[in-house]
């Protein structure tokens, strides 16, 4: 019986993965990675929190401008013209040399300007001067929140709008 045993070949166990396993483990995860970035798609969650401060900055903005306007009744920031947040020099000022030519540094520190701040991501205020006083809009283009700006009551769907007035058109 030990003459059998002797001829029998010794079989080897190699250490580690074979070139084909090592490929197709790597395009497994290859194929995982995809749909989780698909499905998170980090893109579209800067946009939205892009535009959550977009809110933020509008409604803020709003909010001063009422004050400023209770405490100067019947006047309003500027009224009469649209002035958008790519103007004033530095345009964050809020002592009158900003954005909105009006001094509003005792509402707000400083005047928010859009996170992109170029030809198509701008905040826009306006204010009527035709009675009754206190009518004035602001609004911004949404990148990804498209649903905020259809749903805010104004006239334009492709921008959020607040004020006291969201029908208001740009003289």
């Amino acid at each position: 019986m030990s003459l059998i045993v002797e001829k029998l070949p010794k079989i080897k166990y190699q250490k580690g993965f074979t070139l084909l396993e090592l490929l197709v483990t790597i395009a497994l995860l290859g194929v995982i990675a995809a749909v989780i970035l698909r499905a998170i798609n980090p893109f579209t969650q800067i946009a939205k929190a892009r535009d959550a401060v977009r809110k933020q900055d509008v409604n803020a903005l709003a909010r001063a401008i009422q004050a400023y306007h209770v405490e100067n009744y019947p006047a309003l920031p500027a009224a009469g013209n649209t002035y958008i947040s790519t103007d004033g020099s530095p345009p964050e000022n809020a002592g009158g040399a900003g954005w909105i030519p009006s001094d509003l540094s005792t509402q707000v520190k400083t005047l928010p300007i859009d996170l992109l701040n170029n030809g198509a991501y701008f905040y826009r205020y306006y204010a009527d001067t035709v009675p009754p006083p206190g009518r004035f809009k602001i609004d911004v283009r949404m990148e990804a929140d498209f649903a905020a700006a259809e749903n805010d009551g104004g006239i334009d769907p492709n921008r959020y709008e607040v004020g006291t007035d969201k029908t208001l058109l740009p003289p």
